[in-house]
Parts: C-alpha cells; sequence; structure tokens
C-alpha cells in the first residue's frame, strides 16, 4: 500500500511494497513516476487518474507493471481511491498494489489448456485462410486473366457493332472480377505481411479501406525495421482490422488514429477512434450496450492477443471514444 500526492508522487510506502519492489520508504519517496512504470502503463494510468480527480469516478484499477529496483518487473493490479480533505476535496491517493504472480501461477494449468486450444484453433483457420487466398490468386486469378485475354481476341474478329458492345460488357465483368478476387486473397492474407513487414502490411490493408466521406484514418510507427515472429506480426495485424472495423460499423467514428511502436523491448500496437463509445462488457454481462462492438469480436481478439503471449485492454466510456491497446513485453523476434 502507498499514499501518493494528486500527481503520482508517493508520500508514503508500507514494508510489503517496499518488499515487492527492493526500494527503502525513502527511495521510493525519492522516485519519480516515470522510473517505477513502463511509459504505455504510465500513459493509461494518467488518463485513468484524470477521471478520478475530475469526479467522474469514485475509484479506478488497472493492471500494470512495476519495475523492481533489480531491473526486473512484477505484474501487479493497483487500485486508487482519493482521499478527501474536510472540504471534501481530494487532497491524496491511496494505492492498493496487488502482486498478480501467486494468482497467476496458481490457474496456469487450466490457462495453458485454454491458451493452447485458442493458439491451435487460430493456427488451422489463419492455414485455411492462406490456403484460399493462394487458390484465388493463383487458380482463380489465372483462370480470369486467361478469360479476359479470350474475351481480347473474340474481340478483334468481331463482324459487327453489336458483338463488339457484348464483348466488351464481358471484359469490364471480368475485370471487376479480378479486381474483386485480389481483394477477397488480401483480405485473407495479405502478401506484404510475410514479404514487406508489418508496416508495409498495415498500409497496404489501410489504402484499401472503403471509408465514409467524412473519415479519415492515420497511422503511425516506430519499429526501427524490428520483425517478430509470424504469430505476433498477424495478431497485431488481424487486432488492428477488428478495431478499425468496429469503429466504422458500431462507433460512426471520423477519425482513427493506429499506432505501432517498439521501444524498452515492448511492442505495442494502438488504436484509438472519436466514435460513440460504449462501457466494456465485463463477465457478467449478457447482451451489449448500445453502440458496442459484438462481444464475439471482442472474445475473438482477447483470445487472439492471449494466444500470442500479449495483452489486450480497452478504453472507453460512452460519448468518449475507444481504444484498444495491445501490448507484447519482450516480443518473439524473428529469427
Amino acid at each position: 500500500m502507498a499514499i501518493c500526492s494528486l500527481d503520482s508522487q508517493i508520500l508514503f510506502a508500507n514494508q510489503r511494497l517496499c518488499g515487492l519492489t527492493g526500494y527503502s520508504e525513502s527511495e521510493l519517496r525519492q522516485l519519480p513516476p516515470e522510473q517505477r512504470s513502463l511509459p504505455s502503463d504510465l500513459a493509461r494510468e494518467s488518463q485513468l487518474l484524470e477521471q478520478l480527480l475530475q469526479g467522474n469516478v469514485e475509484n479506478v484499477s488497472l493492471e500494470k507493471k512495476l519495475l523492481r529496483k533489480n531491473g526486473h518487473f512484477l505484474h501487479v493490479r493497483k487500485n486508487m481511491v482519493g482521499l478527501r480533505g474536510q472540504e471534501g476535496q481530494l487532497v491524496s491517493l491511496i494505492a492498493h498494489i496487488e502482486h498478480l504472480a501467486p494468482r497467476k501461477e496458481a490457474a496456469k494449468p487450466a490457462a495453458a489448456q485454454i491458451d493452447s486450444f485458442a493458439s491451435t484453433v487460430i493456427g488451422i483457420l489463419e492455414a485455411e485462410r492462406k490456403r484460399i487466398s493462394l487458390e484465388l490468386h493463383d487458380e482463380i486469378g489465372q483462370s480470369l486473366t486467361a478469360l479476359k485475354i479470350a474475351i481480347k481476341r473474340a474481340d478483334e474478329h468481331a463482324q459487327n457493332a453489336e458483338a463488339h458492345e457484348a464483348l466488351n460488357q464481358a471484359r469490364l465483368i471480368t475485370e471487376q472480377l479480378m479486381h474483386k478476387t485480389r481483394t477477397l486473397a488480401h483480405r485473407l492474407r495479405p502478401a506484404e505481411l510475410d514479404e514487406l513487414g508489418l508496416p508495409a502490411a498495415f498500409c497496404s490493408c489501410l489504402n484499401k479501406l472503403v471509408l465514409p466521406p467524412e473519415t479519415r484514418v492515420f497511422f503511425e510507427e516506430q519499429l526501427a525495421d524490428a520483425r517478430f515472429s509470424p504469430e505476433i506480426e498477424l495478431c497485431c495485424l488481424r487486432v488492428a482490422q477488428e478495431a478499425i472495423t468496429n469503429a466504422l460499423r458500431h462507433a460512426q467514428a471520423t477519425q482513427i488514429k493506429v499506432e505501432l511502436v517498439f521501444e524498452h523491448d515492448e511492442l505495442r500496437l494502438s488504436v484509438r477512434d472519436n466514435g460513440t463509445g460504449f462501457t466494456p462488457p465485463t463477465s457478467s454481462d449478457k447482451h451489449p450496450t448500445a453502440g458496442a462492438p459484438s462481444p464475439l469480436g471482442l472474445i475473438g481478439m482477447r483470445e487472439r492477443s492471449l494466444s500470442c503471449g500479449g495483452q489486450m485492454l480497452i478504453n472507453s466510456r460512452p460519448g468518449e471514444g475507444t481504444e484498444i491497446l495491445l501490448s507484447f513485453p519482450q516480443p518473439q523476434k524473428r529469427a
């Protein structure tokens, strides 16, 4: 447990927290917040803390990584409530920090079986997507190309205007089918992902989006040419695609920002929109809230992330947009 100032500076820390972090109480009091947390965790915590300071919520809770003195990280849950003065104003914060490792160790056997099953199912689905994509590109695509050539040759020998017109219509239909086939093949498995990497695959997918006239999508990446395992790269792409689809289909977003960053040995994906927002579902929710994406879609995103060793968070409130955060601590690099 700790008592903190409103800018998250530690004022008091009990012995349990000192034991977890390896710091003495005096060292914790002098340690700035940015030296206790990852930048992504600190940004999330600041957003939640702002809601508490504005009086929108009574308490906040988040899972994060806490930096120990020896340089290692602890996976913890941090719960914060405000401590008010005599006139009702917030004067400080009480933070309860729970080490999640013991609980996670107890849940590992069942979780490992679930993760293994989810990973197997996702692997089978992606293998089938890849097979169908290749068949669309190689077999159907080549057949349509041959058909287009045959139509062109027939047009060269047509004897009247009616025949020319009919063959021209057939050529146009064939070209439309070729375009649709290439689009389907790309959606199933973007070739750029294997050949050129994540940024190229993201740009290709975003360029192929059919957007309402008033909607803009922005993409920023800081990967420094880093490549990761095929499973992690594909997970990032699929989660981003689902998040963007949800923003367009359910949230009426007019601006979507996608960020892909690799720093401090952590890969992070953020998809943030300015749409209607929603109340993220809990395990007890039986029906989605108005404007919320399909629970199955959210579950699929989370399961895919977990099967690759990632962590996904949903930050959203009605009327305040949505942010999907996906992180991979120490992601497996591509060989």
